[in-house]
């Protein structure tokens, strides 16, 4: 008799540690599940997603759950069923963060019917940090161009390329360089910091992850191969141009005994037209350390945003003997040698009008 009333009271314990145990994971279930449909989670993750037309539900949340952007993908499909929203989403790429809600998402995916406080935005090759903070205040994606400028500069981010360079506290704005040129769906009124976001992740995905293994091949440090990129862009009309100017920069970098200075006139520019009115007070140090007149081989960081190819071109340049090059009023383009050559190609481009290019020594 006593056996048999520890075996029953043995077995209500464990009947009631099996519904505790029931109860706590469905509690923790309801609470994970909660925040995933609200977007409440530790991860911070950036993707850009691909819908392809006609896609199912069922097939957009394993892709929504494979990027990282959602958890649980059944539940997203609940969702779904219960918001009466399958068969709304339209087709095409779209810039994702794990913390958007469930809501935000099908509001996004929606975005090209349904929503009005959505703004496509074109960001050109070769803007500055300065440039797009005024084309997105333009466009009301953010607040102001201060508030993104601040967002720039006092903000932490996640990003493999970052997490590669070095800070100097010449740098200007320690994400020129970084925020990829490309076509965005913006939300109205977004915060700063989640625009930013969204660039860096495009960055990542197009630039780092698709070169980073040849970047590491090359002679220059990752930071070197964005910075020259940019001078680059702002010197070139087109990739087979950008191949050319790059080999000249390319070149005199290699022989800084005779070419100590890369004399870029765009990098002046950049000082006087993006770091002058952005700064409360004079810092020649910085200026200086932009302006390739004065500094040794390359600059101190980026001077706009470069495209895909113009850091293909650093990676991949023209193979040629240049050390100099300037351009006419006509966007013509005088390649030479000698100092000697130089000279008498700036004595025809100046036939046409302004000249620039790398000056003389």
């Amino acid at each position: 008799m006593l056996n048999k009333n520890k075996t029953k009271i043995k077995s209500i314990t464990i009947f009631i540690l099996v519904i505790i145990s029931i109860s706590i994971f469905l509690a923790f279930g309801i609470i994970e599940g909660a925040k995933d449909i609200l977007g409440l989670k530790s991860k911070d993750v950036n993707k850009e997603v691909f819908i392809s037309k006609g896609a199912s539900t069922y097939k957009i949340a394993k892709i929504l759950k494979e990027n990282e952007i959602i958890k649980y993908p059944t539940l997203f499909r609940i969702y779904s069923k219960i918001k009466n929203t399958d068969s709304t989403y339209r087709n095409g790429k779209y810039n994702l963060n794990s913390k958007m809600s469930y809501q935000d998402i099908i509001y996004i995916f929606q975005s090209m019917t349904e929503r009005t406080d959505v703004v496509r935005v074109t960001i050109p090759e070769g803007l500055t940090v300065n440039q797009i903070a005024g084309l997105l205040k333009d466009k009301k994606v953010c607040k102001s161009k201060q508030d993104f400028l601040d967002a720039v500069d006092n903000c932490s981010y996640t990003s493999k390329a970052l997490a590669k360079i070095k800070d100097d506290d010449m740098v200007r704005f320690k994400l020129e360089g970084y925020l990829f040129p490309d076509t965005y769906d913006f939300i109205i009124d977004s915060k700063s910091e989640n625009v930013i976001n969204i660039m860096l992740q495009n960055f990542d995905n197009k630039v780092f992850d698709y070169l980073n293994k040849e970047i590491e091949k090359s002679e220059l440090n990752f930071s070197e191969v964005i910075t020259l990129a940019s001078i680059v862009q702002k010197e070139s009309t087109n990739f087979d141009i950008m191949k050319t100017v790059s080999s000249v920069f390319l070149n005199r970098l290699n022989n800084k005994s005779k070419y100590p200075k890369l004399q870029s006139d765009v990098t002046i520019l950049y000082v006087e037209e993006s770091i002058k009115p952005n700064l409360q007070k004079k810092n020649q140090k910085m200026y200086d350390s932009y302006n390739t007149y004065v500094c040794s081989g390359l600059p101190v960081g980026p001077i706009c945003n470069p495209g895909l190819d113009a850091i293909k071109a650093v990676l991949s340049p023209d193979v040629t003997d240049y050390n100099y090059f300037l351009t006419d009023a006509n966007d013509n383009y005088y390649w030479a040698k000698t100092l000697q050559e130089h000279n008498n190609n700036l004595y025809k481009a100046s036939k046409v009008g302004k000249v620039q290019g790398v000056d003389t020594e």
